[in-house]
């Protein structure tokens, strides 16, 4: 956790939920109950979860080039 020390605490809670599998995606939000499935809305048959959004989801390829780019 001390990588998030100097993390404004917006961040922490969104780089927290990301490592904890915990994110507001179907996947997670389906397994207590907040959401009717744990399908991707964008994929069809691919469930809604941290890696997906991050790297395989096309829906959201632009932002995924964006972040590679900006790391680069």
């Amino acid at each position: 956790v001390k990588l998030t020390t100097a993390f404004p605490k917006c961040l922490t809670g969104v780089y927290m939920a990301l490592c904890t599998q915990h994110a507001l995606l179907c996947h997670h939000l389906h397994c207590i109950g907040k959401a009717p499935s744990l399908h991707c809305p964008h994929c069809l048959g691919m469930n809604e979860t941290v890696s997906h959004l991050l790297l395989d989801c096309p829906f959201y390829h632009h932002e995924y080039h964006a972040l590679v780019v900006a790391l680069s």
